[in-house]
């Protein structure tokens, strides 16, 4: 009932993350299940990790703009297959699964996380998800893994030897391709800054099903580990004709995030091609950036 009045108080007044405060009082223990309920259904997390889950907790699932871009093209799928690669806690799993003509596969390599998502899916009787403590790339084996709910690959030049105090684990890799399902009809892709890696496993899959795909990619994780977004956009230019380039907005003043609660697409900025390269090329762009290909 309080994170009601708080969601009517930030629809009144978006004032977003200063409400942090309140929300901790709220969720104030470190290692605590607590829910929020969204439209249709409740999301779990653990209260040590609620910064994680500010706009989801003030917005509901208006929060994931990239589900807004391509929901339509979701909805339009029958009978079909989404894998969801790197489904953090499942929130993007269980929107996709509400469709129940759609089978979900979800990909979360981390053992913490993935506890979360395995929460959120039997909590939600999420019949058509099907989960994998997996991580996703372009070969066999295992991978160093930063541990955490928004953990990433680290690089394999890294001493094995830190591991343990840094955090670091193993976890085990396999590729797009050698899951060899039958056809696969939509692709989302949130990797931070692995995402060639994950594309180069899957392009027999591209080739063979011509999925649509979502691709979250993470300009500053990419850098650090000497990918580049431009190798990425231009690989996924060989196989789509219909690219799609956006991010979010910040919400810097009250307007914003006034228009953020009540019309979500005023806080999306779509990309042309030669703008998107340049800011790449410029360093311009530190946030993540979504591309979405059909």
């Amino acid at each position: 009932m309080i994170l009601f009045w708080i969601r009517i108080l930030n629809k009144l007044l978006p004032l977003e993350h200063r409400y942090m405060p309140i929300l901790k009082k709220l969720y104030h223990k470190n290692d605590y299940w607590s829910f929020c309920k969204t439209e249709e259904f409740r999301v779990y997390f653990k209260t040590r990790h609620l910064e994680n889950f500010t706009n989801l907790l003030l917005y509901g699932i208006n929060g994931f703009i990239e589900f807004q871009v391509v929901k339509d093209s979701i909805n339009s799928i029958q009978n079909g297959l989404i894998f969801d690669i790197g489904a953090n806690a499942g929130c993007w799993s269980m929107l996709c699964g509400r469709n129940s003509e759609i089978m979900v596969e979800a990909f979360e390599p981390d053992p913490n996380t993935f506890e979360v998502l395995e929460k959120n899916r039997t909590e939600n009787s999420c019949n058509n998800i099907v989960s994998h403590r997996l991580a996703l790339g372009d070969r066999q084996g295992t991978l160093l893994f930063k541990s955490g709910l928004n953990g990433y690959v680290v690089s394999s030049k890294l001493n094995k030897t830190r591991s343990k105090e840094d955090g670091i684990i193993e976890v085990p890799v396999e590729t797009i391709d050698k899951l060899n399902r039958p056809k696969i009809d939509f692709i989302k892709i949130d990797v931070e800054g692995y995402e060639g890696k994950v594309l180069e496993g899957a392009i027999q899959t591209i080739q063979k099903d011509k999925p649509k795909l979502l691709v979250e990619l993470h300009p500053y994780f990419m850098r650090e580990e000497g990918n580049d977004s431009k190798k990425v956009y231009y690989f996924l230019k060989k196989y789509y004709s219909d690219i799609k380039i956006f991010t979010e907005i910040p919400t810097r003043n009250k307007a914003s995030r006034f228009l953020k609660r009540y019309k979500q697409t005023c806080n999306i900025k779509f990309y042309e091609e030669e703008e998107f390269l340049e800011s790449i090329k410029s360093n311009e762009i530190s946030s993540q950036v979504y591309v979405f290909c059909q």
